[in-house]
């Protein structure tokens, strides 16, 4: 069994564990484990990601207390996990 599993996106292979692991669960251990740990303040975490990779991200996000953000000049409400977006980073 390899040690890594490739993933596409739009312009790159992300290489990830073999474990069921992703991005989405990536952010609820960060939140959970170190960022809710060391606050002394509320966390509101924002995810900001511009790829079909950033989509398990976009979907844990409600459930953690914030929102993802889709930066992309063709998404729609039916093609994301995203709450809001951004046609280009510079808008």
């Amino acid at each position: 069994m390899p040690m890594l599993r490739r993933t596409y996106g739009k312009m790159v292979y992300e290489l990830r564990p073999s474990a069921d692991w992703d991005k989405g669960k990536a952010v609820e251990w960060l939140i959970e484990n170190w960022i809710k740990k060391e606050a002394d303040r509320p966390v509101f975490p924002v995810y900001i990601g511009d790829d079909v990779t950033d989509e398990d991200a976009f979907r844990v996000m409600a459930g953690l207390g914030g929102f993802g953000i889709i930066v992309s000049d063709n998404a729609t409400r039916t093609s994301t996990g995203g709450s809001y977006s951004l046609r280009s980073p510079f808008q």
